[in-house]
């Protein structure tokens, strides 16, 4: 058994691997930053700070045949798409803390707030997002 320890402090964790590159860790910060990390050296890949304006409660990761897609919720009330270069692909601002959240589809999210459950449909490409609750 081997234990490698990373100074890297991380609310959230999430594992991708695109087809035909390397494992990599998403990790999210109570400060709201967010890394992409090497899975086998952690290796920082890219960062930004401040991508939410608080803690980042949830990371999923979409994979697709067009590389991965990332989602990360906030308690700043934010649903953000990224890709995995952290290029902000898409986003939502739900006024509210968002509690948890998960890919439905390519193109659709469920989220959850402490009002409910929200459901979203992103229309890629297009600048505006289309939302519906449920």
């Amino acid at each position: 058994l081997e234990f490698r320890r990373v100074l890297f402090r991380s609310k959230c964790l999430e594992v991708g691997h695109e087809p035909g590159g390397p494992a990599y860790l998403v990790a999210g910060t109570e400060r709201g930053d967010l890394a992409i990390l090497n899975f086998e050296t952690f290796e920082v890949l890219s960062a930004i700070e401040g991508a939410h304006g608080r803690d980042i409660d949830a990371i999923r990761i979409q994979s697709s045949e067009t590389g991965d897609r990332l989602l990360t919720a906030g308690q700043d009330g934010y649903l953000r798409i990224w890709n995995t270069s952290l290029g902000r692909i898409a986003e939502v601002d739900l006024s509210e803390q968002v509690i948890d959240a998960r890919w439905m589809s390519e193109t659709s999210v469920v989220a959850i707030t402490p009002r409910g459950v929200i459901a979203i449909e992103f229309k890629f490409g297009q600048s505006e997002e289309s939302r519906k609750r449920s």
